[in-house]
């Protein structure tokens, strides 16, 4: 397809508005540097669409040469910083003054600042940009991030599971699902190894209840078969990130030939990894680009011990 072409009609999106264009409140977007809530209903979810989108757009413009366009989409991304309320610690909708919408009912209450969710469903809604979450959100400390994840986690875990959406990690809907991924992003993959692995034993099964919503052209079986091979990829970026695989080995057969990632350990119940090779080398974190994967053979050393985890 013409690469060139979609380019620019998603350029325009971008830029401001277009015929039936899903991007309500794009002037202020760009005046402001955040939806308002003025300008649109949802602001903040909006505005976190729209900065994710345009991150993802930046890389294109950087790999066709567009500099000047890169320049300007690398910018309007960073609007999401706009939404965060140090006070509250939340993204949150924002006036045109400048103040923050009131957030009746508290953080696990649904409001209008929000699509479908509230203020924990789009906590850490930047997956392409955690470094940028943890210097906002905690002053550059990334214990504290991690610290602030292992805890949310908790909560997970406590929260009784019902037919209603859930208070803290909703699985029936899109916001959330890369925040197993986040421990990794940020650097502890124990961290994800315990939330994939968590989320695979509680939010599948074949009851009446087994799935939270319906699959959403297979969002979900998505989720579980990535997570099942040990990997999650972060939208709109190279990137991906390590959970914990269930398998010892997976072959995948592409045109290019069969893809193969070996985890010994896993079907017996190891669930952290802690070390990572691929056909370009040692991976030195627990994320791994798409060049890497696709470099050869990968290898997960899987261990069961926490304190082994890659970090």
């Amino acid at each position: 397809w013409d690469y060139d072409e979609a380019y620019e009609a998603c350029l325009e999106h971008a830029k401001g508005p277009t015929p039936q264009s899903g991007r309500a409140g794009i002037e202020a977007y760009r005046d402001y540097g955040y939806v308002t809530v003025e300008a649109a209903s949802e602001p903040a979810s909006r505005t976190l669409e729209f900065t994710w989108n345009d991150h993802a757009l930046a890389l294109w413009a950087d790999a066709l040469g567009h500099t000047e366009d890169a320049s300007m989409l690398h910018a309007q991304a960073q609007g999401w910083r706009n939404i965060w309320d140090p006070q509250e610690r939340f993204m949150r909708g924002r006036h045109e003054d400048g103040s923050f919408d009131e957030m009746e009912g508290g953080p696990n209450a649904w409001n209008d600042d929000y699509t479908e969710g509230n203020a924990w469903h789009y906590v850490w809604g930047v997956p392409w940009d955690v470094q940028g979450l943890i210097d906002v959100q905690h002053d550059g400390n990334k214990q504290a991030f991690l610290s602030r994840i292992s805890d949310f986690w908790d909560d997970v875990r406590e929260e009784e599971d019902d037919l209603f959406p859930d208070d803290f990690y909703w699985h029936g809907n899109e916001p959330v699902m890369h925040y197993a991924a986040l421990g990794s992003l940020a650097g502890d993959q124990a961290i994800s190894a315990e939330a994939a692995r968590w989320v695979l034993r509680n939010r599948y099964n074949d009851t009446p209840l087994g799935l939270d919503g319906n699959d959403d052209a297979g969002t979900r079986s998505a989720w579980f078969l990535w997570n099942s091979i040990g990997l999650f990829p972060i939208a709109g970026t190279t990137e991906y990130a390590v959970t914990s695989p269930l398998f010892d080995r997976v072959e995948i057969d592409r045109p290019e030939g069969t893809w193969v990632l070996r985890s010994g350990g896993a079907g017996q119940g190891l669930a952290y990894v802690s070390g990572i090779s691929t056909g370009m080398g040692p991976a030195t974190r627990p994320v791994l680009s798409h060049e890497q994967l696709m470099s050869g053979e990968v290898v997960l050393q899987m261990t069961g011990v926490r304190a082994e985890a890659m970090r």
